[in-house]
């Protein structure tokens, strides 16, 4: 499956798991961005999950792990040295 597919509003699975707010979806950000995920990808609203993630903690909803978690973790694989 492709993990970086878009709904019709621009939405990857990650951004919208990135509007969550508990274990679940800390859970399910983690997972998508171990299998690869793209934290780039921008929705029609030219937001990344890292984007909405903060719009939503912003609105007092949200969870800041997944902001963490989003600001810690690398789309590219490391290099191998």
């Amino acid at each position: 499956a492709d993990l970086n597919l878009q709904s019709f509003s621009g939405e990857t699975a990650l951004i919208y798991a990135a509007q969550g707010t508990g274990d679940n979806d800390l859970k399910i950000v983690s997972y998508l961005l171990t299998a690869g995920a793209d934290k780039t990808i921008k929705d029609n609203n030219k937001k990344t999950a890292l984007d909405v993630a903060n719009q939503e903690r912003s609105n007092g909803k949200g969870d800041q792990r997944i902001i963490d978690l989003l600001n810690s973790q690398t789309s590219e694989p490391e290099p191998d040295l």
